[in-house]
């Protein structure tokens, strides 16, 4: 009698502990292991949603020329590209990527599209009227994640100009 007890009492104990880490589980602890968003995190959430950075917005017009290779391969024979701001995504720094729909298609190397991805170039640096900026030809529409939790594209070049006209 007292065996059964036993096995009653540590069955008892056994489904309380079951229990109770459900609850604990449930309640207090993350399980989906995202950290809750940062202010920071939520300014730039908003400024992608309301389609602007601040000197660039949805629609805007741009120049893309240049950068630091002395043989420039992403603009074949010609001098740059004329685009237009489509949306924006988040950047591999605090300030968004924008997503530029160009104007024709190009070809660097074996990729042929006509959607580039611009990022800020240093960490810290902020949309203006231009700035120096990382390209990456994509063809395809890129999700609005963050560069490590997408496909990426062709990177083309380190040291862009753009210049909104």
């Amino acid at each position: 009698m007292k065996i059964i007890k036993i096995i009653g009492i540590i069955v008892c104990a056994y489904l309380l502990v079951i229990i109770i880490g459900n609850i604990w589980t449930q309640f207090w602890v993350r399980t989906d292991k995202k950290r809750p968003m940062t202010d920071e995190e939520r300014k730039l959430q908003e400024r992608i949603s309301l389609g602007h950075t601040g000197k660039l917005e949805v629609n805007d017009r741009i120049w893309l020329s240049g950068g630091y290779d002395p043989e420039l391969k992403w603009l074949g024979q010609s001098q740059g590209y004329y685009g237009t701001v489509e949306s924006f995504m988040p950047g591999q720094d605090r300030e968004p990527a924008v997503i530029i729909k160009l104007d024709n298609k190009i070809t660097v190397e074996n990729t042929i599209g006509d959607i580039l991805i611009m990022d800020l170039r240093w960490e810290g640096a902020k949309w203006g009227e231009q700035g120096v900026v990382h390209l990456e030809l994509c063809d395809f529409v890129p999700e609005h994640k963050s560069w490590k939790d997408r496909r990426q594209g062709k990177w083309i070049e380190s040291h862009a100009s753009y210049k909104k006209i």
